[in-house]
């Protein structure tokens, strides 16, 4: 499947190409370090040229964020290459767990993927171009269901969530409930946020998955079929947005 992914996601960045659409991903990886005696001497053998390191929600809960934005193919090696170092360096006092919910009661862990569209002028597609930017978000949003499995193999991702956690197909502006996040309104900074891929996910398949998305809602011109929300996405007053999958809602959401 690891060549299947690959050459997929070569073709389709063949095709944006042809269209005068260049993409380029970051990446906000989030984990947990579960050793009984931890410590943070790992932070200090980290390249942070190339990543930024935060703590996050949960009890010994960190994010690594790459600094540099890659071409879709270059962002899974990069991503598969953290995750080494990462496990390289596990000791007695460092020890990762990449699943999506280690803890029933702490926050999940996730990966954000950062979408740049740019031309071969290096022009913010998604700034410049509102069109672009709509149908980028309605692509995503109308394969979300049929593409759930690989952003999240582990539905535990959903359980107990957080506000952080999106559960419905949604996009926002600068909104950490939504599936789809705009935080960002300054052109240099103009992206795409993806807030739904759990730690565990196969970044090929996810990255797929994600660019396929994108090229089908610009190539078929489609909008998102809501507006944007303003609010907690997964309040009862956004019912307009469904749950990602029905067996979720039943069993993950109270």
């Amino acid at each position: 499947m690891f060549v299947n992914y690959y050459k997929k996601i070569t073709k389709i960045v063949e095709d944006l190409k042809k269209n005068n659409i260049f993409c380029n991903i970051g990446f906000e990886f989030e984990f947990y370090n579960i050793s009984k005696n931890p410590n943070e001497d790992w932070i200090t053998k980290i390249d942070q040229n190339i990543y930024k390191i935060d703590n996050e929600l949960g009890e010994l809960q960190y994010e690594i964020s790459s600094i540099e934005n890659y071409d879709p193919i270059n962002a899974c090696k990069e991503l598969d290459k953290l995750k080494n170092i990462l496990l390289d360096l596990e000791s007695e006092n460092f020890i990762t767990s990449f699943e999506s919910k280690p803890f029933d009661n702490q926050p999940a862990s996730a990966i954000h993927f950062n979408i740049h569209l740019s031309d071969n002028n290096n022009n913010n597609l998604l700034f410049k171009n509102e069109d672009i930017l709509q149908y980028t978000i309605g692509g995503i949003l109308y394969k979300l269901n049929k593409y759930i499995k690989y952003y999240t193999p582990n539905n535990r991702r959903f359980l107990n969530p957080t506000i952080h956690t999106p559960t419905r197909v949604s996009w926002g502006g600068d909104n950490r409930s939504t599936a789809i996040r705009i935080p960002s309104n300054q052109e240099n900074n103009f992206r795409i946020e993806f807030r739904i891929t759990g730690s565990d996910a196969n970044p090929y398949a996810a990255i797929y998955a994600l660019i396929n998305s994108m090229r089908i809602g610009i190539n078929k011109q489609i909008p998102p079929y809501h507006n944007k929300i303003f609010g907690n996405a997964s309040d009862d007053q956004y019912l307009h947005s469904p749950y990602f999958l029905k067996k979720i809602k039943s069993k993950y959401i109270k």
